[in-house]
């Protein structure tokens, strides 16, 4: 399997994202359940990547 090839400026970014994210707030406010868990995002979003050919070959 290939990698994703930032530019440097995406790379920046990526450098200065924050990355401290929650979804408690919309859990408390609106009661909201997640449809899955972490591990299975993550899995779904690299088959996403495979599927739509969005992976370069090294």
């Amino acid at each position: 399997m290939g990698r994703v090839v930032p530019s440097a400026k995406e790379g920046r970014l990526l450098l200065n994202m924050n990355r401290n994210v929650s979804n408690q707030h919309a859990k408390e406010i609106l009661g909201w359940t997640p449809v899955s868990t972490k591990e299975e995002a993550i899995l779904h979003a690299a088959d996403s990547l495979v599927k739509y050919q969005l992976l370069e070959e090294k």
